[in-house]
């Protein structure tokens, strides 16, 4: 049995565009200061982990690799999204007058 559309393929994109339309307007009116926006995200940019990485001068991979966790893992820790179960194991003296610690992997 075929299948019946319950609205036209045109007034269904017209729907869609007036629904976009309107998010636009509510854009333009959350940056003018006119209305609230119903969620706001927060970058924390004191990540202790990505700090502790980029000090390091390695790529997620390799750092998740030298603590032993999932690339996945890492992500979700410099996103945010999750939290590593103690932030001051990154907080170590890992500058440039310091010296890297070594990876299992390199034969140090």
């Amino acid at each position: 049995m075929a299948h019946i559309l319950e609205k036209p393929i045109g007034a269904m994109r017209k729907e869609l565009f007036d629904e976009l339309l309107e998010s636009v307007k509510q854009a333009a009116a959350i940056e003018r200061g006119e209305m609230k926006p119903s969620r706001v995200f927060v970058m924390d940019q004191k990540n202790e982990v990505r700090k502790a990485r980029a000090s390091l001068g390695l790529s997620q991979n390799k750092f998740a690799a030298l603590l032993g966790i999932s690339s996945a893992t890492l992500k979700n820790w410099e996103q945010g999204r999750r939290h590593p179960p103690d932030q001051k194991l990154f907080r170590a003296p890992w500058g440039s007058e310091y010296a890297r610690p070594s990876s299992p992997h390199s034969g140090a």
